[in-house]
């Protein structure tokens, strides 16, 4: 890569990954609050389960070397800010990104690291991963919401949430009769495989199911 082109690319790429956390229930920490940073592409976001950090380089070769560093930082700031009570003190990610190719004498290091689990979970993302926001957003799948997936608002009172669950069960062509009789078992903590066998069994006699 060009050396002028380095900082650029790793900033760039830097800001999408900020971004692309930032769309999602990531917030992003205040450097205020962390005392300190690891660099100029340096960053921390939280969510309600999980810390991430995000370290970019200019070279694969400065990833290779600095990430044992990146890696103390977010232990050290998870440490000192979160209970070890608190199961996001055991769900930490650190991104390390890099906007080169990996070499074939490089390999063997990015695949170490990207299997290194101990401390925090490692996800390596280099430039033959990227190549526009979305490429990125695939590299970061695992930090991600699953897209398409339907979400139940959150709500009051159990009526209501049985309500909506009913709702998008029926919408998926379940009858409503069976979705009806499976809620019922399930709030009376009864096995729902018995409330399907009844219903079938009433479907061919042609008698209700008692409720």
């Amino acid at each position: 890569m060009d050396d002028e082109l380095g900082p650029v690319a790793a900033s760039a790429f830097f800001a999408a990954a900020c971004k692309a956390l930032e769309s999602t229930d990531y917030a992003r920490v205040s450097p205020s609050a962390t005392d300190r940073v690891t660099g100029p592409w340096s960053a921390t976001f939280e969510d309600a389960s999980s810390v991430v950090g995000v370290q970019a380089y200019e070279s694969i070769d400065e990833l290779i070397q600095g990430w044992p560093t990146a890696q103390s930082h977010l232990t050290d700031l998870i440490s000192r800010f979160i209970e070890p009570s608190d199961p996001k003190a055991w769900d930490g990610y650190l991104v390390l990104i890099a906007p080169e190719r990996v070499n074939e004498d490089q390999l063997d290091e990015i695949v170490a690291i990207q299997y290194n689990t101990s401390r925090v979970r490692k996800l390596v993302v280099t430039g033959d991963k990227i190549a526009i926001d979305q490429s990125l957003r695939i590299a970061l799948s695992p930090l991600l919401p699953l897209s398409g997936v339907r979400r139940l608002p959150l709500r009051n009172s159990d009526d209501d949430f049985y309500a909506d669950v009913e709702r998008l069960i029926e919408d998926d062509g379940i009858e409503p009769e069976l979705t009806r009789l499976l809620l019922v078992a399930y709030r009376n903590n009864e096995p729902l495989m018995s409330a399907i066998e009844s219903h079938l069994v009433s479907a061919e006699n042609g008698t209700d199911v008692p409720t």
